[in-house]
């Protein structure tokens, strides 16, 4: 039952409200977990950096094998942030010969960094979070956004990040080198990200070109130039929520990664170029991921001599790599569904009057008019970056409010508001009011955006914070000239939401906080239950939504009806 209760997951899913393990919890929360004190068994990597520049000691020799580990400590992310901010003497929960620890992989991780900068495609990007009144609470209170690395400089998650990149980067060297040509060795699996760099650019060059005119962004200089640099230059000109938007826009072009069965080590297509690796898979997360608990039983084929007491097939491994591909896509769209729909209910639920403003929201694109059909026309629209989100949203300027437009072009929309004229450009900062209608015949659509009403008093998001407010009048090349805004922060606790250099395989956020205590059996079989929505007619729709997109990441999981 364990067997196929791990291959019918494949990975640890999550909503706003609940995390959802791939292993029972008993198993993922205690017996497999790292907890201080405990011994544990693992598997390891064993290798030596040099701590002047962070690199592999190329006269030690990389081991791997099985292992009994003992934790000494569990750290948030949190705390070894603050700690090294602000000095271990600030957080004395830490005990100074752990803090010293935590200090030497600090800067060895930095160095790390510094070294990888080249190779790795670092976009910005962030999350929307919500807080909830109280565990079985199905409203959000607050919602904010937050990333995993809010700057540039060395932080606890870059600091995982790093140590984890490299560790499943010689995992991934290894079962290569483990191929038997005779077929005696299984193939291993590996992470490919395919490149796409030139269909990248491609995308992105448009959106500079028209939304910076006065800089260099000229096909002809960045032909053939690497992507990374494109975006290094972006990030230092470009304000911070530009900057976001034009991540996203990257990111939407890229391919997704997925797993692959290698059976000749001499393909071409098998790095992962992201990160620039040529050799790359996961290892780190075997109670999160079933793919790595195939990566466990494939190494422990190669360095134990055979005792792995799981044989697989090449057909077998196809078809685990195929279903975690798949699984990993279903989730990303429950997490896309999921933030859509909370976002919705916290507007309609505290903002039913004018709307929630925002005003760091980024114009990506703009698409005039034009004939479909014999005297059919499509609408004058925009696609506008919303950072709080974390997603862009089309729209047309009819649905938006635009009393009459005057002129409108790929690079610029006039429009007349409030008996002025208004020009917004391609990456110009504009204020919008974010909208959810109500009523029980709307219930299921999804939030949109208007222009804020003239003289309203505008109810202030509850992810502002009083008394900072940050210029964004980084560059008047840019978007909008002299436009300012306040980059809002959550009540309780919330984090500024800034332009980040985050790798696009990163390590995981913050540990999630005790869990409720799983669902009952139903029938004896381990079926766990997401947290209730809505009863009535209006919900079905989105009931069936997102018990398709969570089912196809957890089999098993349903979704009850609140009466």
């Amino acid at each position: 039952m364990l067997l196929y209760f791990r291959s019918g997951r494949t990975i640890r899913s999550a909503t706003p409200i609940q995390t959802y393990p791939m292993l029972p919890r008993h198993l993922s929360e205690n017996l497999c977990s790292l907890l201080p004190g405990e011994d544990r068994l693992a598997f390891s990597v064993f290798f030596t950096l040099d701590r002047a520049t962070g690199c592999l000691c190329g006269d030690d020799p990389i081991a791997f094998g099985k292992s009994i580990i003992r934790s000494s400590a569990r750290l948030s992310y949190d705390e070894v942030d603050a700690a090294m901010a602000r000095g271990p003497s600030e957080v004395p929960q830490i005990d100074p010969t752990i803090m010293a620890d935590v200090e030497l992989l600090w800067d060895v991780a930095a160095k790390r960094s510094i070294s990888r900068t080249d190779d790795t495609i670092r976009v910005g990007s962030s999350k929307v979070k919500f807080e909830f009144a109280s565990a079985d609470s199905f409203s959000p209170t607050k919602c904010w956004s937050e990333s995993p690395s809010d700057s540039a400089g060395p932080n606890s998650h870059s600091l995982i990040e790093e140590f984890m990149v490299l560790a499943n980067r010689l995992v991934a060297e290894r079962l290569v080198e483990g191929i038997d040509m005779n077929g005696k060795s299984p193939p291993p699996i590996l992470r490919q990200h395919p490149n796409t760099e030139a269909q990248v650019v491609e995308t992105i060059l448009p959106i500079l070109q028209r939304g910076c005119p006065d800089h260099d962004w000229t096909s002809e200089r960045w032909h053939g130039r690497r992507l990374a640099a494109l975006l290094e230059e972006a990030r230092k000109i470009l304000p911070d929520p530009c900057f976001k938007a034009l991540s996203f826009e990257a990111m939407v072009a890229f391919q997704m990664a997925q797993y692959v069965v290698v059976t000749d080590p001499e393909e071409d297509d098998i790095a992962h170029w992201a990160l620039g690796l040529g050799r790359y898979m996961h290892f780190t997360s075997p109670i999160r991921r079933y793919a790595d608990v195939l990566v466990h039983r494939l190494l422990t084929d190669l360095v134990c001599e055979g005792a792995s007491v799981y044989k697989h097939s090449v057909d077998e491994l196809i078809g685990a790599t195929s279903r975690c591909n798949q699984i990993r896509k279903g989730s990303l769209e429950a997490d896309r569904e999921c933030a859509y729909y909370f976002f919705s209910d916290y507007v309609r639920a505290n903002y039913s009057e004018n709307g929630m403003n925002l005003n760091d929201l980024v114009v990506t694109k703009i698409f005039p008019g034009k004939e479909v059909a014999k005297g059919k026309f499509t609408k004058d629209a925009i696609e506008v970056f919303v950072p709080l989100v974390g997603y862009s949203k089309s729209v047309s300027l009819e649905q938006i409010g635009v009393e009459k437009t005057e002129k409108i072009t790929q690079d610029s929309v006039t429009f007349l508001r409030e008996g002025r004229l208004v020009e917004w450009k391609t990456l110009s900062v504009v204020s919008m009011n974010v909208v959810c209608p109500s009523g029980d015949d709307s219930v299921l659509k999804h939030w949109t955006l208007r222009l804020p009403p003239a003289n309203s008093a505008e109810k202030s998001s509850e992810c502002a914070e009083e008394g900072v407010s940050k210029s964004i009048q980084k560059s008047s090349e840019c978007g909008e000239e002299d436009v300012s805004e306040s980059i809002q922060k959550p009540a309780g606790g919330g984090k500024k939401s800034r332009g980040i250099r985050k790798s696009s395989e990163c390590a995981s956020t913050v540990p999630p906080s005790p869990p409720s205590p799983p669902s009952p059996p139903v029938n004896g079989s381990i079926r766990p239950v997401l947290p209730l929505l809505p009863h009535g007619p209006a919900f079905a729709v989105l009931r069936t939504r997102l018990e398709r997109s969570v089912r196809e990441s957890n089999p098993g999981a349903s979704i009850a009806a609140r009466k």
